[in-house]
Parts: C-alpha cells; sequence; structure tokens
C-alpha cells in the first residue's frame, strides 16, 4: 500500500481558465520516497495507482487547525462540547462549519475546522474528474510533527508563509498577511528599554526563514529555494535533503489522518450522528417514543371527545328540564332547583318528567355514600354511573329507586377498585 498525497487548490481556482498544476508524492508504506511530480487535474487520475490510498491536501488557510481547552472528563463530552469552545474564534455560524475533533494535547483539544460550502465544492470537483480519495486533510496537519523547540518560526514563501510555534497549531496565510502579522506580533512583544539597552531579543522573537536568504540551521525544515509555500514541496526538501527521515514522515502523515474531513464520522456540529454501536438503540428508542407520544396524543383526543359529548348531554338534559332558564352553571342550578323541595313533597317546581326522575335520584343519593359520576338517557331509560364505599349501598339505592319511581331498577355492572366501587344502573319505566 502507498500513499498518493495530492494538493487541493483554492475553491475559487476551481472554476478558473487558468490551467492547474497539482504538486503530487507518492510514500511507501514506510514512509519512503516513491515517486513526486506535478499534474493536471486530468493527468491526476491515471497516476493513480490500484494499491494507493489518494490523500486530498486542503489549504490551511481554509482549513485551520485550533487548539482550545474544553472542559469535561469523558471524549464524547468534549467532542459535544468543543464547537462551543470554539464558537468565539470563528467568524461563520456552527451550522455552516465542518468540526473534527483531533487528538489531545496536553489539557487542551484540537479541532480541524473548514467551511461546508468550501468541502462541497471540493468533493464536487473530485467527483467532477473521478478522482476517489480516502482521505481529505488540512495540508498544514502534515507539519504538526515537526518541533520548533521553544521558538516560533516564519517559513516565508513566494505565495504563503506557514508559521510553527510550539504556542499553537501550524499556520498557514498568504505572504501579504505574514507581513501584516509579523509587524502585530513585533508590536505586542517589544521589550522596555532597559531590555532594549542590554541588547536581548525579545521575548517570542520571530525567526524569518526566507529561503532567498542565508539559511536558518534552528529551523526544523530548510524551505527550498523560490518556494512558493506549498507544504508538500516543503516536505519533499526535507526528504532529498535527509531531516526529514521516512519514519519521521510516514508518523506525520498518519498523525495528520486524525483530521479527516473525508470520514463518516461523528462530528460536534452534527446532533444526529451516533456512533455504530448506539444507531439501533437509539432507533428503537425512537420508535418507542414516539409509540407512547401517539398513544398519549389518542388517549387525550379520546377524553376530550368524551367531554364535548357530555358537554351536549348536559346541555340537552338542560333545555329539557329548564327549557325557559339559560344555563350558566347547570350543576349549581339542578341544585337550586333540587333544593327548592319541601320534605315529604314531590317537588312541586319540576313539572317535567325528566326532572322528577333527576329529583328522585338526588333524594335516593343524599343519604347515602354514593357519588353520580354521569347521567344519560331520556325520561323512559336512564343510565346511571356511581362511584361508591360497597355494594350494600348499591343495592339500597336500587331499592329506594325501585320504590320511589315505580321503574325497574338494575345493577348492570359494579368492579371494585382502590376507590371504592365503580358501578353502572339503568332504570327503566314499567311498560
Amino acid at each position: 500500500m502507498n500513499w498518493f498525497l495530492f494538493q487541493l487548490p483554492e475553491p475559487e481556482m476551481l472554476g478558473a481558465d487558468t490551467p492547474l498544476r497539482l504538486r503530487w508524492l507518492r510514500l511507501r508504506r514506510n514512509g519512503a520516497l516513491a515517486d513526486q511530480g506535478e499534474a493536471a487535474p486530468d493527468e491526476l487520475r491515471a497516476l493513480l495507482a490500484a494499491d494507493d490510498h489518494a490523500v486530498a491536501l486542503l489549504p490551511g488557510e481554509r482549513a485551520p487547525l485550533h487548539r482550545v481547552f474544553v472542559p469535561g472528563k469523558s471524549g464524547r463530552v468534549r467532542r459535544r462540547a468543543l464547537p462551543f469552545a470554539l464558537e468565539d474564534r470563528l467568524s461563520e455560524d456552527l451550522e455552516q462549519l465542518r468540526i473534527v475533533a483531533g487528538p489531545r494535547h496536553g489539557t487542551d483539544t484540537l479541532a480541524g475546522v473548514v467551511a461546508h460550502r468550501d468541502l462541497d465544492r471540493w468533493q464536487d470537483w473530485l467527483r467532477e474528474h473521478g478522482i476517489r480519495v480516502s482521505h481529505m486533510i488540512p495540508d498544514i496537519a502534515l507539519l504538526r510533527s515537526l518541533d520548533p523547540g521553544d521558538q516560533v518560526f516564519l517559513l516565508s514563501g513566494t505565495q504563503r508563509s506557514i508559521v510553527l510555534s510550539p504556542e499553537a497549531e501550524p499556520l498557514a496565510m498568504p505572504r501579504e498577511v505574514a507581513s501584516w502579522w509579523l509587524q502585530q506580533r513585533a508590536s505586542s512583544s517589544t521589550p522596555p528599554d532597559d531590555a532594549r539597552a542590554e541588547a536581548q531579543p525579545p521575548q517570542g522573537a520571530v525567526h524569518v526563514v526566507d529561503p532567498a536568504t542565508e539559511s536558518d540551521p534552528r529551523a526544523p525544515l530548510q524551505p527550498p529555494p523560490e518556494w512558493s509555500g506549498d507544504v508538500l514541496e516543503l516536505l519533499l526538501a526535507g526528504v532529498q535533503s535527509g531531516s526529514l527521515p521516512p519514519p519521521d514522515l510516514q508518523r506525520a502523515v498518519r498523525a495528520a489522518l486524525a483530521f479527516d474531513f473525508a470520514s463518516s464520522a461523528e462530528s460536534p456540529t452534527s446532533l444526529g450522528a451516533l456512533p455504530a454501536p448506539w444507531r439501533a438503540p437509539a432507533a428503537l428508542a425512537l420508535v418507542l417514543a414516539a409509540v407512547w407520544l401517539g398513544s398519549v396524543w389518542l388517549e387525550a383526543w379520546q377524553l376530550e371527545r368524551e367531554y364535548r359529548a357530555t358537554e351536549r348531554d348536559i346541555a340537552a338534559l338542560f333545555e329539557e328540564t329548564l327549557p325557559q332558564a339559560r344555563m350558566v352553571d347547570p350543576v349549581a342550578q339542578f341544585e337550586s332547583l333540587l333544593g327548592q323541595a319541601e320534605p315529604g313533597a314531590s317537588t312541586p317546581t319540576v313539572h317535567n318528567p325528566l326532572g322528577e326522575a333527576i329529583a328522585s335520584i338526588m333524594e335516593g343519593l343524599a343519604p347515602r355514600d354514593l357519588t353520580l359520576q354521569r347521567l344519560r338517557g331520556d325520561p323512559a331509560r336512564l343510565e346511571l354511573e356511581l362511584e361508591g364505599s360497597g355494594i350494600a349501598e348499591l343495592e339500597q339505592l336500587r331499592e329506594s329507586l325501585r320504590e320511589a319511581m315505580s321503574a325497574r331498577v338494575r345493577i348492570v355492572s359494579a368492579e371494585t377498585g382502590e376507590r371504592g366501587v365503580r358501578a353502572r344502573m339503568t332504570i327503566e319505566k314499567e311498560p
């Protein structure tokens, strides 16, 4: 198996008329250089061998690396919190970014960030040219294994510059931006007057490594003459000069794969993504939750329907019993009506058969530990739902109503529960 690394251009260059020449390297499994060169996009597909693992390198300006402290003990918690820890550093909304969590660096967590629009354009371009890649990583991730010691180096190229610092991850920027960055860095690290008097270098000074001038032996890698800023060109120079042994290059490639944007692994900004072992239980939990919510909704719908039906029954009963009155509070109005009856009288204020039946029922319930839950029907047949303390109370009420109303009274059903007895009773007039 070989590693086939090639540099992707800036997204704006993908549709430009300017011919593209992409630098590529083929590395053997042990990190040794097998082949290298430049090729047009159409030629690149023909260069790929069957045993090549194609690795597309994203420009570091569009796919920067970050080092940030994220609280949390477990890796999963840190991955979920990572976007919010990075939010203050990013100029775009989190929903517009793809964030890949990298390894730990001491107490900090590493992350690679790229805009979805740029990633989509690169992937569309690769599909258009028939190039299948196994990995998509930031090119500057290949430089993470370089050790700058306690110094800060700016590798200055003709088109872009790269900063290597122990304080942060490798940083790529256009040459014009690098000049401004140097000025800002120098102004923020200017020593006091007494320090300048001693001719001491300012703390955190940047060592500019320009291939057009004399080389700096302290630099982790020495850029080749007329270096454009291309990472693969820099690595190739290190391999050819012997300053970058094949085992070190192999470790650099493998470590850089932690920031793979072509991987389908969990992204912290993708709330719906789950590791494979959890997908089946999560799907089952979602199904159960949906079934439970459906049953709750159905029960609520049935209760609402039953409530509306009860309201209609009460309205019909009120209209039939008190046709001249306006219904405001039917329960209170019925109680007031029944309270007007004198003891021993037959409620002279009620001149309706249904009203007389209700009066008899209320008189029968008054001395007993029974509660009327529902009443429905017409003067010929009434159905009662009752709750009480025992069967004996129901039997006494049945006998009382049979004698008072001269009707056939039956207990249709009765069941015992924690709250006592719940029963249904029917009252039918004798033919």
